[in-house]
């Protein structure tokens, strides 16, 4: 299963988001932490809804992300 992370931000403060895996976030002070520690995130978001019985939902499209992201469907 793959989700597109949203990263957003300025050097030394960023912040991931996964559109399609509500309040799943992460942060880090350069990109490449921000990425590492959502990829940790993720996981245990993942965890979290297998333990409580909910199946993860499917990933979305980058246009779909897109269009959730910039309240814009395409």
């Amino acid at each position: 299963m793959r989700y597109v992370a949203v990263v957003d931000g300025k050097a030394g403060a960023y912040g991931v988001r996964f559109a399609d895996a509500p309040g799943c976030t992460a942060m880090g002070s350069t990109v490449d932490e921000a990425l590492k520690n959502a990829a940790e995130a993720l996981s245990e978001w993942i965890a979290d809804e297998l333990s409580s019985g909910r199946a993860p939902p499917r990933g979305w499209s980058i246009v779909e992300v897109r269009g959730a992201v910039t309240g814009q469907p395409e």
